[in-house]
């Protein structure tokens, strides 16, 4: 009796780690559609700029999260767990011509469609 509730118990945790890293996964897509669209109409990008952007965003997302993984890890310091932020901040600043200090303004508008997310 107590193995078969072991088991049922180990199913659960595993089924519910699965269900967690499907969301985390979906979550990403959203929010690179929602940034990608809300930097469209700021910097009236083209199709082909808002669909490259979006792509560089997901590809962030996942970075990031790894770099995060191997931080927690004691892989990487903490500088390098920055790089990815600085690759996309430079990808992002030569899409629109624009520095940090002139992005302020869009990455707060951003922000608060990214929370109306959660």
């Amino acid at each position: 009796m107590k193995k078969i509730t072991l088991i049922i118990a180990m199913l659960a945790f595993t089924f519910s780690s699965v269900a967690q890293k499907s969301d985390w996964n979906e979550g990403r897509f959203e929010r690179s559609k929602v940034y990608a669209e809300v930097a469209a109409k700021e910097f009236n990008l083209t199709k082909e700029q808002q669909q490259e952007l979006y792509e560089m965003k997901v590809n962030h997302y996942e970075e990031q999260y790894e770099a995060t993984q191997k931080f927690k890890k004691g892989e990487i310091t903490k500088e390098e767990k920055k790089n990815p932020n600085k690759k996309f901040g430079k990808y992002f600043n030569q899409l629109t011509g624009k520095n940090y200090k002139e992005l302020k303004p869009f990455y707060e508008k951003v922000k608060i469609e990214l929370d109306k997310l959660k």
